[in-house]
């Protein structure tokens, strides 16, 4: 049977058959998201979302940028 792959977590991988990408917010600094030693995503969650969000996309276009990031996304559905 093939892994579970969880496309959007905040934790490591449980076991050998998931496969975790892990989830940083737009504002990560993109030196931090480049020494990680594993691959993530980055988005900015609607909770975070400010009236004038430029800047808060500006970040993220940043932090797309980082060679630890393979995919754009946060779409914040979670238990609350």
């Amino acid at each position: 049977m093939p892994p579970f792959i969880n496309l959007h977590s905040h934790r490591k991988s449980k076991s050998d058959e998931e496969i975790v990408i892990r989830n940083a917010y737009h504002f990560m600094d993109e030196e931090k998201a480049d020494a990680l030693p594993y691959s993530i995503s980055a988005g900015i969650h609607p909770w975070q979302l400010k009236e004038d969000f430029s800047l808060q996309l500006n970040q993220l276009a940043k932090l797309a940028s980082c060679k630890n990031v393979i995919a754009i996304g946060e779409c914040g559905i979670d238990r609350i």
